[in-house]
């Protein structure tokens, strides 16, 4: 990243900003997971950014000329000012969509940039969502006082001429600005890759993607692999596939290529132990993208094995030992309602979505299902930000509202006499222990909200079966003190070890403000505080020396030596942390 920060700062700023909460780094690492497909990618164009950039403004079918060049001949240029300026008088004395859309005009021609001016104009063709409009963006009424009011704005069909202008416009900025991004990111990523190849390399260090693919390209490539094979068709007998529609792509390449001696020649001929393959998996339950995970992809493999070993069977296992008939009936419903799942782009093998009719073992046992309403959110008076933590939950809320909904149903249950299947056939009372309640995640306003409400409602609740540790603010301290360390330039992670309890320096206006206004362009927070001479902060510094000197010890010894060690007042990091808490 301080390669690229000094090469092409414009680059790292962009991807930056795409990134999102972490930055740069979140789109290495997102980079960093199809790690051998990007180098593979970047390798099969010479490592040239020029031929990179070509190649993927081709699969992305973006225009040669740049997001901005496009914007700027658009709003520019093409931009009819002399009718918008005609039909303005038409729609300002019009009904409300008429008086909208003028004021999109005249906010447009009013504007000084291309961005700003299609920022303005864009409303009137496209919705928040940015879906194209549905419904024309004038009334009859402007139409008959300007009838070429309709010529430049007509949705249905897209006959306006501004219409298919802008609609084209849109589709072009979307493959221009993606193909960019692309381009960014594999100008700062690919070095970035190299060096933690290098890296790996010089430590002799694999991590689970190496795995995959040197076993793959072992178990595929000319020379060794017809050998290895040999071998190993002796040895494996059985192969087990859990979660298969959360396969990888590449994990199934192995598992093809391992098993593609089971049904040849001489592989099938084990009358005493005979070789199988048990293959499990559940389209409707797959983790979307996870390892590329693919349901399609999924239904095209398992059907590949069927046609590759006759033997196999394709069996289904529609009886359920845990649902109700009631949910599995509701289950079926939506998904048998659902659109089929379409072939993968690479897959010959055509893909149909059966309809599923599932069997409840537990069919004499009743159950429900119920649906509420989404709660809307209610319009409320701002409070005072500096009144209100940063994230408390508001009573009038959704998030809320549907806690005390569901602490209220919850109570009434185990209070109202309401009854369970005892798992015996018979029935008992509802106790709280046997309410299960499942969330999206386990942190966040709604996790919170739901044990508040059910706590406030005297109904015996468990707490959070589990914590996030890079959330516990102590761990991210712990995890500052590593990532200034590595790069003693990171301003902001410096300016939180100043403020947390390591080094105590709490009041900003004698130590933070101080030591980070006024820099000198280029000059970072670290060397300002290595030539403070304020007594606090000197022995801030040398706290932090500690960690710079220490950089190169694993995590546990580092971090040990940061917790364990007495400072200058006696107290130890856990003492230090300790007291903040």
């Amino acid at each position: 990243i301080l390669d690229a920060a000094r090469d092409c700062p414009d680059v790292l700023g962009r991807v930056a900003r795409d990134a999102g909460y972490e930055g740069a780094a979140t789109a290495l690492d997102a980079l960093k997971g199809s790690y051998w497909s990007a180098l593979a990618f970047a390798e099969r164009h010479d490592f040239d950014q020029h031929t990179i950039e070509r190649a993927i403004r081709l699969a992305t079918g973006a225009p040669e000329a740049s997001a901005a060049a496009l914007l700027a001949r658009a709003m520019e240029a093409d931009l009819p000012v002399a009718d918008l300026r005609a039909v303005l008088g038409a729609l300002e004395a019009g009904a409300k969509t008429d008086v909208e859309t003028a004021a999109a005009i005249e906010a447009t021609l009013n504007a000084r940039t291309p961005e700003a001016r299609w920022d303005a104009y864009k409303g009137i063709f496209f919705t928040q969502k940015e879906a194209e409009r549905a419904s024309n963006p004038y009334t009859k009424d402007a139409a008959k006082r300007a009838p070429f009011v309709a010529d430049l704005f007509e949705t249905k069909p897209a006959s306006g001429s501004e219409v298919f202008r802008m609609r084209r416009l849109a589709g072009d900025l979307l493959k221009a600005r993606a193909a960019e991004r692309t381009a960014g990111l594999f100008r700062i990523g690919i070095p970035a890759l190299q060096a933690y190849g290098a890296e790996k390399e010089r430590r002799g260090a694999l991590d689970f993607d190496d795995l995959i693919e040197r076993t793959r390209t072992l178990l595929q490539s000319e020379g060794m692999s017809s050998w290895v094979l040999y071998k190993l068709d002796g040895g494996i007998m059985h192969v087990l596939l859990d979660e298969a529609q959360d396969t990888s792509p590449g994990q199934w390449d192995l598992i093809r290529t391992l098993t593609n001696e089971f049904g040849a020649g001489s592989g099938r001929a084990y009358p005493q132990d005979p070789r199988t393959i048990f293959v499990v998996g559940d389209e409707k339950q797959s983790i979307y993208s996870f390892q590329g995970a693919d349901p399609s992809k999924f239904l095209g493999q398992a059907r590949g094995l069927l046609g590759q070993l006759p033997d196999l069977r394709d069996a289904t296992l529609e009886m359920s030992f845990r649902s109700s008939p009631e949910i599995l009936t509701y289950v079926d419903a939506v998904w048998n309602g659902a659109p089929p799942v379409a072939p993968a782009a690479d897959s010959s093998v055509p893909v149909a979505m059966d309809l599923i009719r599932h069997t409840a073992r537990r069919s004499g046992e009743a159950g429900c299902v119920e649906l509420w309403p989404i709660a809307p959110k209610d319009e409320e008076e701002e409070p005072d930000a500096w009144a209100r933590p940063l994230d408390i939950v508001r009573e009038s809320s959704p998030q809320a509202r549907l806690a005390r909904e569901i602490a209220d149903a919850v109570h009434a249950m185990v209070t109202g006499g309401a009854q369970v299947w005892d798992g015996m056939g018979g029935r008992r009372p509802v106790r709280p222990e046997d309410v299960l309640i499942l969330v999206r995640k386990r942190q966040g306003g709604l996790f919170e909200a739901i044990i508040t409400a059910l706590k406030m409602r005297g109904v015996a609740v468990a707490v959070a079966d589990r914590l996030r540790l890079t959330d516990h603010i102590g761990v991210q301290d712990c995890l500052n003190l590593m990532r200034f360390a590595c790069l003693p330039a990171r301003d902001l992670t410096l300016a939180e070890i100043l403020r947390g309890p390591f080094a105590g320096l709490v009041d900003d206006d004698r130590y933070l403000f101080r030591l980070a206004a006024g820099r000198a362009k280029g000059e970072t927070l670290w060397a300002r505080v290595q030539a403070s001479t304020d007594a606090d902060v000197v022995a801030a510094a040398q706290f932090l020396r500690g960690l710079v000197t220490r950089a190169d010890l694993p995590p546990f010894e580092f971090l040990s030596a940061g917790l364990d060690r007495p400072g200058p007042d006696g107290q130890t990091g856990w003492e230090r942390l300790n007291a903040r808490l």
